[in-house]
């Protein structure tokens, strides 16, 4: 067993989290350690969250070491005045301009993880949810919401709004 996987319970306990989420966090503290020392000083130094270091750190996911460092070092000036989805474009930017054909992959990839999942709610209601390339998921919220017109034309009440 290595030491990543023993530790994760016990950062598990630690943080109250997950032992699923803590051996990511463990993932995530070893790209950082091993491939990303400019990130990794930034998070240390508070000017960038955990999120956003897992921001780098998965979006470069599909890269080399080398290609990952190089990431890094791009970002390294500017990665502590960037937004989340400032740091989200720079390195998914980066990434592909290292190695369009690993993003690319990775693209194509994700269609694999497609699914659809319902979680049950309060007074015997459900929240759907899916994750679908964006083709897909504009194609079920136009069914939905047809369907929703329809039910509303026919006299069903419209749903409150929250609030």
């Amino acid at each position: 067993m290595t030491l990543a996987r023993a530790s994760a319970p016990q950062v598990a306990l630690a943080r109250r989290e997950s032992p699923h989420r803590a051996a990511r966090l463990m993932g995530l503290a070893q790209a950082l350690v091993d491939e990303m020392p400019q990130t990794l000083a930034h998070l240390a130094a508070g000017d960038i969250s955990e999120w956003r270091a897992t921001i780098v750190v998965h979006e470069t996911a599909c890269l080399s070491r080398e290609n990952r460092a190089l990431v890094d070092k791009r970002l390294a000036d500017r990665l502590g005045t960037l937004s989340d989805g400032q740091v989200h474009a720079e390195t998914r930017r980066h990434a592909y301009e290292l190695d369009p054909y690993a993003a690319l992959d990775r693209a194509r990839r994700a269609v694999e993880d497609r699914r659809v999942t319902l979680r049950p709610a309060p007074d015997t209601m459900t929240f759907p949810s899916g994750l679908l390339p964006v083709v897909q998921g504009v194609a079920v919220y136009a069914a939905l919401k047809r369907e929703a017109d329809t039910c509303r034309a026919h006299g069903d009440p419209p749903l409150p709004r929250a609030g």
